[in-house]
């Protein structure tokens, strides 16, 4: 029996669709319900990378996926993924390309520092903060005074890091 990739895309989609408690047990579920797959595993892996509503980590895990297969389509998934309005995917992409050792990483996780989401402008700066120590010093000062408790509390403890 043929299975198609919108069907299979559809199965993966109902079985990841409730909260499974961790991004650990998501990867679980998503790589059992790849066993023996082959066909369609690059495509189900680039649909939660850039589609999926879940953990971030899982799709960061999926990401990675899509990088060895094809790091062209990475990233292109990547661009779009830093482009998006939603907070996860700026951190999805992050996740993603933050170990990489490719001299464009920097310069494509810079912009993130000054995201309208202090957790994303704090992952940012751990990675570039000696890269570019002073503007990440800078955007760190700047958080010390942001509203809530535990933004300005991080801000200070980076910088007493980078001290």
């Amino acid at each position: 029996m043929e299975v198609h990739m919108e069907d299979l895309i559809e199965r993966v989609r109902k079985n990841l669709e409730p909260d499974l408690g961790s991004a650990e047990q998501e990867w679980e579920l998503l790589t059992d319900l790849l066993k023996g797959t082959t066909t369609y595993r690059y495509d189900i892996f680039k649909w939660v990378f850039i589609e999926h509503q879940g953990y971030t980590r899982t799709r960061a895990w999926a990401g990675r996926e899509v990088f060895q297969a094809n790091a062209e389509e990475g990233w292109k998934a990547i661009s779009h993924l830093l482009s998006s309005k939603d907070p996860d995917d700026r951190e999805t992409a992050l996740m993603t390309i933050k170990t990489f050792n490719d001299p464009r990483v920097p310069l494509i996780i810079k912009p993130l520092l000054y995201d309208p989401w202090p957790y994303i402008q704090f992952a940012a700066a751990e990675i570039l903060k000696d890269i570019y120590p002073e503007e990440v010093k800078s955007v760190m000062q700047a958080l010390q005074t942001h509203e809530e408790q535990w933004v300005r509390d991080s801000a200070e403890a980076m910088l007493k890091d980078m001290a």
